[in-house]
C-alpha cells in the first residue's frame, strides 16, 4: 500500500492494520517535524469492519528527550522511591540476571501502580520494568 496506489479495503485484517499503521507513522513523523513535537501511533484495536489507533503528541525536554506520560510520572513521583528527578535519562548496566547481563538501560519513566515501576529502555529499544530498589543498586546508590 503506497501513496500512489488506490486500494479498496473490503475487510480489515491484521495485515491491513499493519500497512495502515506504517503509512500513518510516516504521516505522523512529518507532522511532528512540522510542529516540533514527537507524534507517534500507539496501541489500537480492530475488527472486520474498523480499525482504531491512539495517537500520542509529546513535547521534547530541553535535552531533546521525549516527555511521555511515563517520564512525567517519574519526575513527579521519583522521590517516593528514593530516586531523583535527574535520574531520568540516566543509564545503568545490569549484571543481575543471566538474561540481562551486560545490557545498558536508560531510565525513561515510571508506572506508579506497578511493583516493577521504573521503566528502562535497552539499547535495542525494548522496554523493561524494574523494581526501584534494583535501579538504585545499579545506579550505585
Amino acid at each position: 500500500m503506497t501513496t500512489s496506489e488506490k486500494v479498496k479495503v473490503d475487510k480489515v485484517t491484521k495485515d491491513v492494520c499493519r500497512k495502515l499503521r506504517e503509512r500513518l507513522d510516516e504521516c505522523l513523523k512529518g507532522l511532528g517535524e512540522e510542529i516540533g513535537m514527537n507524534v507517534v501511533s500507539r496501541s489500537g484495536t480492530y475488527s472486520e469492519t474498523h480499525f482504531n489507533v491512539k495517537v500520542e503528541f509529546a513535547v521534547f525536554s530541553e535535552d531533546g528527550n521525549v516527555m511521555t506520560p511515563d517520564a512525567e510520572a517519574f519526575l513527579q513521583l521519583c522521590q517516593f522511591v528514593e530516586l531523583k528527578p535527574e535520574d531520568l535519562w540516566q543509564t545503568f548496566e545490569s549484571r543481575q540476571t543471566f538474561e540481562c547481563q551486560g545490557h545498558i538501560y536508560t531510565i525513561i519513566g515510571m508506572k506508579p501502580r506497578s511493583q516493577y515501576s521504573i521503566l528502562g529502555r535497552r539499547e535495542d529499544g525494548r522496554v523493561y520494568k524494574w523494581k526501584p530498589e534494583d535501579v538504585k543498586k545499579l545506579l550505585k546508590r
